[in-house]
């Protein structure tokens, strides 16, 4: 039960609540818990994940509740599986280690710091494994503390392994209460943030060129009613409507995911005129848009006026783009059958967007659920000069979710050191710094525009430049000790 609840609170550490000491403490009692508890670790991290995605993850009842026609007992326990699901997952790397740790050295130091590499390589495991979910890491809750420092290091992933080591040095000191070693633990858990602190100091990029105005529209069309048929010409007249102010007075602006609820080439109207109105004002036009190539469809971006080329999403959303086992679920209920579960991944060989103004600067935006991989948002040898993501959190109503989407957001700006522009139909819709801090943001649920400044950036952060291999590589090094005497008893 302990666990449960140490598991449901980290999700208040993290946006909207940022309560972010939560996370610390949290995890530090978890392994304070572990070290004297004999029980299995399986079963304490199955009971923390729960929590945690219980939590943390309650915005998948609004999206197929509200959204995905189901009845609320049936929402609730698809919910349910998925939780469990994640539960599971998250177990999974606790169990291999509970296996593999020699039992003689449980309640060590060496069996702490095991302790936060698992967790660490359990997050990164989720990045990746089944499409991936890599949602609620323990270092987003600290973008806004002196531990950020290290993201553009080594990415989030980092950052969670600077958090759990810290967290795992208070545990042995919360162990040996009033001993000399309580004040060398908390001295050694106090090493990450300072640390931390003076890694952010170092500037990674450097901004380049003249400011480049950016405008991006806020339409707000209700999630029920953005594919219904009678709402499409108020939808097109919204869109038209916010842009007409814009477009002499900025050099980029942007629409959401799917900001017309039509193919491309039965919008064609449409974005003719956008396109006509962008040349005439010398803009660069980028617009989410359901493509349709070679017979299949992809959810994609479009860059018209001064600039062109589309870009087809690469990781779709299970259920909301895409539907597994497609020919035994579809129909079965009406949750199966969302009018954008037809598409189809992009290939792996993308194409990029063209600023025709702007001949090397390409850029490669990431559309929604897209922002939350790490990897597909590094900065390498300049292909995202500007990091931009399209969105339509409609999906996630007026839930924990799209503000915890806009939170990840924030941290890929910081792993990059760049500007970030982060166009949505509901919000939030933003524009984000190189530090990861809020620039500018739109109200969620208000129809509206959103106009600023940013730059184009130069240079490359470690983390752009060598992903997760520095968290990796501190995983391996907290794991040795235990692994290696688990090896020498073997032999013996």
């Amino acid at each position: 039960m302990l666990s449960l609840l140490l598991g449901a609170s980290v999700p208040l550490s993290m946006a909207p609540f940022d309560i972010w000491p939560i996370a610390l403490v949290a995890m530090a009692l978890w392994f304070r818990l572990l070290l004297t508890d004999d029980r299995s670790l399986s079963k304490h991290s199955f009971a923390f994940g729960t929590g945690l995605f219980a939590v943390g993850a309650s915005w998948v009842y609004t999206s197929i509740h509200d959204f995905g026609l189901s009845s609320a007992p049936l929402a609730g326990a698809l919910t349910g599986l998925f939780v469990l699901g994640l539960a599971a997952l998250f177990c999974v790397p606790f169990t291999i280690f509970n296996y593999l740790i020699p039992k003689q050295r449980i309640r060590s130091t060496a069996f702490v710091c095991g302790l936060a590499a698992t967790y660490v390589l359990g997050e990164w495991t989720r990045s990746w494994l089944l499409t991936g979910f890599p949602w609620l890491y323990l270092g987003y809750s600290q973008i806004n503390t002196p531990m950020a420092g290290w993201a553009p290091i080594g990415g989030v992933l980092l950052l969670d392994m600077a958090l759990t080591l810290s967290a795992a040095a208070i545990a042995l000191a919360l162990v040996h209460i009033n001993t000399r070693r309580t004040a060398i633990c908390l001295a050694i858990a106090s090493l990450p943030w300072i640390a931390g602190s003076g890694l952010k100091t170092i500037q990674w990029a450097e901004s380049k060129g003249d400011p480049i105005r950016v405008a991006m529209v806020q339409a707000n069309i209700p999630q029920e009613l953005k594919w219904e048929r009678h709402f499409l010409q108020t939808t097109i007249d919204r869109y038209l409507s916010l842009s007409e102010e814009l477009w002499d007075n900025n050099d980029w602006v942007i629409w959401p995911e799917a900001a017309i609820p039509l193919p491309f080439h039965r919008a064609q109207t449409v974005y003719d005129f956008v396109d006509q109105r962008a040349k005439d004002s010398d803009t660069f036009f980028i617009s989410g848009s359901l493509v349709r190539e070679n017979g299949r469809y992809h959810n994609s971006a479009i860059a018209l006026g001064q600039g062109e080329g589309v870009y087809h999403k690469r990781k779709l959303v299970p259920f909301g783009e895409y539907v597994p086992l497609e020919e035994w679920l579809r129909g079965t209920i009406s949750f199966f059958n969302l009018p954008t579960s037809i598409i189809k991944p992009g290939p792996e060989n993308y194409r990029r967007l063209t600023n025709k103004r702007q001949q090397s600067m390409q850029l490669t935006p990431l559309i929604c659920y897209e922002i939350v991989y790490p990897q597909l948002a590094r900065a390498k040898e300049d292909e995202h000069p500007v990091l931009i993501t399209l969105s339509n959190d409609a999906w996630f109503g007026r839930s924990i979710g799209p503000l915890q989407h806009m939170q990840i957001a924030q941290m890929r700006a910081l792993e990059n050191q760049r500007y970030l522009l982060r166009a949505t139909n509901t919000g939030v819709t933003a524009i984000v710094g190189p530090d990861g801090k809020m620039i500018k943001q739109a109200k969620q649920f208000t129809e509206t525009s959103l106009q600023g400044e940013i730059y184009k950036m130069t240079g490359s952060t470690p983390f752009a430049r060598l992903g997760n291999l520095w968290a990796l590589l501190c995983c391996a090094i907290a794991l040795a000790p235990l692994l290696l005497t688990r090896f020498r008893s073997n032999r013996l």
